[in-house]
């Protein structure tokens, strides 16, 4: 008597696979929390650093970091921030977006204060 065939799995009986794969694995609970995380640190650390530019640098030091590119890259952070919290918010509901969404503006809101420190405005 001869075994039976062994059968070969299907597509459908595999898990994703590619891009779908990828794309599952962000979506974890784990990622979805390190993500969140990760977008209330990075205003609060802009807040911290304009705070320390604010009190620890001149005028002048103000003035050169609002010309350079830091700040226009700063801008950038913010407004990627903001646009993934939405996205982040929707998926998930998290409470911690709308904190970040608050440190965010107030990141930006901090950017503005800079300027009008250095400007007679």
């Amino acid at each position: 008597m001869t075994d039976p065939p062994t059968p070969t799995p299907s597509d459908a009986d595999e898990g994703p696979s590619g891009p779908r794969r990828v794309w599952s694995l962000l979506w974890q609970p784990t990622v979805l929390k390190l993500l969140a995380a990760v977008m209330l640190a990075v205003p609060l650390a802009g807040i911290a650093w304009h705070l320390v530019l604010y009190l620890k640098f001149g005028d002048e030091a103000i003035s050169a970091y609002l010309r350079s590119a830091w700040l226009k890259a700063f801008v950038f952070v913010a407004f990627v921030n903001l646009l993934g919290n939405w996205f982040h918010h929707r998926r998930t509901r998290m409470k911690i977006d709308l904190v970040s969404r608050i440190a965010t503006y107030a990141w930006v809101l901090s950017m503005i204060l800079l300027f009008r420190c250095v400007t007679d405005w």
